[in-house]
């Protein structure tokens, strides 16, 4: 009996002993405050709370966080007062308590101002970020907006397995930043000793230790080197798009009527449409259009609908046979028209068939750019937080082709519920920095509204039409109207009262599509589209490229 309990009391002093080692070695169990209030993450760099807010959904960094981890030329001015930017977008100035800015002397418009906040000047990050070669995003998790350098590629690391620890530095008496998933996806920073620098690609800053990483170095077992990318586009210059809708063969007087715009690098007669589920295309061309076009310096683009049919798409897309009859086709009348470019607009389409658009785009670019020819593709803003409910992977047809088309318009339409803009000022903007995500900006091509809606409340409810600008400046007139400025939408709009029932416009004419344009340049975008040739008034040529003319444009 007293052999068996000296016996249990070494077992006892063993295991409390073993215990003591292990609980030693998983190290401190606390997790880290530091997350706790907003930070911004550049690269592998925490940069310090104190140049970092968010307020009311907007994200500021401080002048003095700018010039440390982005651009130490930016300064403020005093005589301007203002911060002011110079890069190769040229000069950017941004005065204190201002909702208008301007790049290169021309007005550009900014969410929300610059506020001065304990001694400190805080800026709107997306007001200067995109001057830069830098991708972002915010992680609502996380608490962290990330930015990285679009330049950069990084090293790999795979975990060991579940619940490995990520660290704020490298020891175990450190707090937890998180505990990682096996299939969290981390970019490897560097090694000190027994850890690694590491972190999330979508979030967390942190050391992990080596023996719960595998990681994969670039060539040379660097961890960090240059991207590869080039910063450009496929055209030297920022492009003036136009789209011309065709419904039925091109008439004579179609042709006859071409003449010189001011500004417009390319047209894109609605010509080509998938008219059935075996591929067969629909051509409403005449080449007198393109020879007329090209005589005045302008490009022609070959486009291809779906017929905005969605079941006829769904058979199609599912049919390799029918893709690659499509993809002959339609190629080869871009060539036999000399054409410049295509332009690929499926709408209306199911969400399963998703995966399929992107690999029809891909057939359809791989034997255009055999061709020589430019490769587009439209998409609308996106509508859902999660992205595998999108009818586009706008991530994946931006990396397939040269440009992508944000139809930024269609805000209210024919059949909302309420009446309202096409497309409001706030609205476009908010649309640009959601799709910056997936499309970079030198690929980045804004569609803007030639267009506006007549809303009327009937007795059957409220209906509406499209009207172009012509149209919507008759109407005022012969209502004896006055549009009143709506600052936020940057638009007019008129309101009356027709037999006791409402009648609605918000205006699009030059000045509401000059601020759109704007944003061009604000964001540093490829180009602008229009829709649609004939429902504008003269003057907004003008104003289009009196914007154009104020862009320094950075992808030559």
């Amino acid at each position: 009996m007293k052999k068996l309990l000296i016996l249990l009391l070494v077992l006892a002093g063993v295991l409390f002993g073993g215990y003591t080692v292990l609980n030693k070695a998983g190290g401190n169990n606390q997790y880290s405050e530091t997350y706790k209030t907003f930070h911004i993450i550049y690269e592998d760099q925490l940069v310090p709370a104190k140049y970092a807010m968010r307020e009311d959904g907007q994200y500021y960094m401080s002048l003095e966080g700018v010039q440390k981890y982005l651009d130490d030329s930016a300064h403020y001015d005093e005589a301007k007062a203002a911060v002011v930017f110079k890069n190769k977008s040229g000069e950017k100035v941004l005065p204190l308590d201002s909702r208008e800015a301007t790049v290169n002397g021309g007005k550009i418009g900014l969410r929300d101002p610059l506020v001065k906040k304990d001694d400190q000047i805080f800026i709107p990050v997306e007001a200067f970020v995109h001057d830069y070669p830098i991708a972002m995003n915010y992680e609502k998790d996380k608490n962290v907006l990330v930015m990285d350098n679009r330049m950069k590629k990084h090293a790999a690391g795979t975990l060991a397995g579940d619940g490995v620890n990520l660290r704020e530095s490298d020891t175990t008496d450190s707090p937890i930043v998180a505990t990682l998933k096996a299939d969290a996806k981390l970019w490897v920073y560097g090694k000190k000793g027994d850890w690694y620098r590491v972190r999330e690609q979508d979030g967390y800053l942190g050391w992990i230790r080596e023996d719960n990483l595998q990681v994969e170095t670039l060539d040379g077992g660097e961890y960090t080197a240059d991207s590869g990318l080039v910063q450009q586009s496929a055209v030297k210059k920022p492009l003036n798009i136009t789209y011309d809708y065709t419904y039925a063969q091109v008439k004579d007087e179609v042709i006859a009527g071409i003449k010189k715009i001011d500004g417009l690098d390319v047209v894109i007669p609605t010509w080509f449409s998938v008219e059935n589920a075996q591929g067969n295309i629909r051509d409403r061309g005449d080449i007198r259009y393109v020879e007329n076009y090209a005589k005045l310096g302008v490009a022609t683009w070959a486009y291809l609908d779906n017929s905005f049919d969605p079941e006829l798409t769904h058979q199609f897309l599912q049919n390799e046979e029918a893709r690659k009859r499509a993809v002959s086709t339609y190629v080869n009348f871009a060539k036999a028209y000399g054409m410049k470019g295509i332009n690929i607009d499926f709408e209306n389409i199911k969400v399963e068939d998703r995966d399929a658009l992107t690999t029809f785009v891909r057939e359809v670019a791989e034997e255009a750019r055999a061709a020589d020819l430019l490769v587009s593709v439209c998409v609308t803003p996106q509508v859902s937080k999660n992205v595998e409910n999108e009818l586009y992977d706008r991530k994946a047809l931006a990396e397939i082709c040269d440009y992508v088309v944000l139809m930024a318009y269609d805000q209210h339409w024919g059949s909302s519920e309420k009446a309202g803009s096409v497309a409001e000022y706030k609205w476009v903007e908010g649309n640009i920095n959601l799709s910056l995500k997936d499309i970079p900006p030198e690929k980045f091509i804004l569609s803007v509204p030639f267009y506006a809606r007549l809303w009327k409340e009937g007795d059957k409810g409220l209906t509406s039409s499209a009207v172009g600008m012509k149209t919507t400046t008759d109407y005022v007139t012969a209502h004896g109207l006055n549009p009143t400025w709506d600052d936020e939408a940057k638009q007019y709009t008129i309101e009356q009262s027709v037999n006791g029932k409402s009648e609605k416009i918000w205006i699009e004419n030059a000045e509401s599509v000059s601020w759109k344009v704007s944003l061009m340049r604000k964001y540093n975008l490829a180009g602008i589209s229009s829709w649609r040739l004939g429902f504008e008034t003269p003057d907004v040529w003008g104003a289009m490229a009196d914007q154009f003319s104020k862009y320094r444009y950075p992808y030559q």
